[in-house]
């Protein structure tokens, strides 16, 4: 809707700038909510959910003025188009680099708060550790919160080089969880997984970014609203097979293999990106 509302009045170039102050916005509201939802929940058990509710109802309330009035609406079109999208090798490489890296960052981050929260159970009592936890989750959030201003201003000069760096992020991430997990030292040990742990939350919004507006880049303004559904869909087969991944080695092994699987996994998305990289510029 925004990409084709966009070129409708001659900004369609604007689409990442915006997009990003989009995800800023969002960011900076999942950082207040982390802080209040725990105080809220404390006052009263069912707070937050009433509080959910009501702005969910406001934002159905939004939803109604919200239109798209291109002529690439396939919505709303009296002719009948084919709404086949033609799947370049790019194309079908983006989304299969879009599914892995999402479902490693949806399942990375459940599991990776678990592993922390598992350290920390060993060492204090369950107060200091929901203290502690949620001070991590605060800074993590911070981190997501940062990331996105600071991609938005630097996304213009990196372009395909994003996903390179972003994916190496992502991995890096997870080896900071297991180095920390190794560290006999308790503060050094929560410092590096605690790294770990916002650096996965960093990467989401600056990745979903890049593969968006590259996915609309590339593909026909009519093609537009059909691109985004496949990358939804690719996200959801993406952390479903992750998550599938990981309950398989939970059966047998400790959690923190599930984090080296992971990391194993990000190997992989890095390789998938430098192809994907070296198709682009030969393109």
């Amino acid at each position: 809707m925004l990409k084709n509302n966009l070129a409708v009045i001659g900004k369609e170039n604007k689409y990442a700038e915006i997009a990003n102050k989009g995800m800023i916005v969002y960011a900076f509201l999942t950082f207040i909510v982390s802080l209040s939802s725990g105080v809220l929940f404390n006052i009263n058990h069912y707070l937050p959910m009433i509080i959910c509710i009501l702005i969910c109802i406001l934002a159905n309330i939004v939803y109604f003025f919200m239109k798209d009035i291109s002529n690439n609406n396939i919505t709303n079109k009296k002719i009948t188009r084919n709404k086949k999208m033609n799947f370049s090798q790019i194309i079908i490489i983006v989304l299969i680099s879009y599914a892995l890296f999402y479902g490693l960052v949806t399942v990375g981050q459940q599991n990776s708060k678990l592993l922390i929260q598992y350290e920390l159970s060993d060492l204090y009592n369950t107060a200091t550790v929901s203290l502690y936890l949620g001070i991590i989750v605060a800074f993590s959030r911070i981190a997501r919160l940062l990331s996105t201003i600071i991609f938005g201003k630097i996304y213009s000069k990196l372009k395909d080089k994003s996903m390179i760096i972003l994916s190496s992020l992502l991995s890096s991430a997870f080896l900071f969880i297991i180095l920390g997990y190794f560290c006999s030292s308790p503060f050094l040990k929560f410092v590096l997984m605690s790294i770990g742990f916002c650096l996965i939350l960093s990467v989401i919004d600056p990745y979903r970014l890049y593969t968006q507006d590259f996915i609309l880049k590339t593909t026909n303004p009519e093609e537009h609203q059909v691109a985004i559904s496949y990358m939804q869909f690719a996200r959801k087969v993406g952390t479903t097979l992750c998550s599938l991944i990981v309950s398989a080695i939970l059966l047998k092994w400790p959690l923190i293999d599930v984090i080296f699987g992971i990391f194993f996994l990000t190997t992989i998305e890095i390789i998938i990106t430098l192809k994907l990289y070296k198709m682009i510029n030969y393109k």
